[in-house]
């Protein structure tokens, strides 16, 4: 595996991904005014926080495997001496309470269920309201997203989910606001 990472890195032009910073796009339409600027640093905040979103998806995914692991190779014989397989220790009923494996699911299903509803909202108020302060919304919902394992473990979810929530809201209602604008 070392190896075919080296000959990634090797064999990878990182000289083009620095220009990336100088991507540009322009869109001009002439119907109905639109004039679209995009480019990387214009986008620079907004774009970290969803490979941060990303980066806190697979780790969430991880620790949820792990903890499925854990469950597998700690549980304790039953009264007749068997042990769950380890197709049950993933996906069966017998370890779905363990604590570590709640918590670990719970994390990934909440952050799942909330994804189709942040990463487009995120990115709608980038684009269309603004971006620097869509980046500090988002911060705010990705750096209290990632204690949500702690807080679920702990009993207490809704101090994440709640303050999320806000950011959710603060990143909508200025766009529902204008579209609203529109058509009134």
């Amino acid at each position: 595996m070392l190896y075919l990472c080296k000959i990634v890195f090797k064999k990878t032009n990182w000289r083009r991904f620095s220009q990336l910073n100088d991507f540009k796009v322009e869109i001009k339409m002439k119907g109905d005014d639109i004039d679209l600027k995009a480019s990387i640093k214009h986008y620079k905040g907004v774009l970290a926080v969803t490979m941060v979103w990303i980066g806190i998806c697979v780790t969430f995914q991880v620790m949820q495997s792990a903890a499925k692991w854990y469950v597998y190779m700690n549980q304790k014989r039953s009264g007749d001496g068997k042990r769950m397989s380890l197709n049950d220790a993933h996906y069966g009923e017998e370890g779905r309470m363990h604590p570590y494996r709640l918590t670990a699911d719970r994390s990934v299903g909440n952050l799942l269920e909330w994804a189709w509803v942040f990463l487009p909202t995120l990115w709608i108020h980038a684009i269309f309201i603004d971006t620097e302060q869509a980046a500090i919304l988002g911060w705010s919902y990705v750096v209290l997203r990632a204690f949500y394992p702690i807080a679920f473990y702990k009993k207490m979810p809704y101090a994440v989910t709640g303050f999320n929530y806000v950011s959710i809201y603060l990143l909508l209602a200025p766009v529902m606001s204008a579209v609203a604008k529109e058509y009134m």
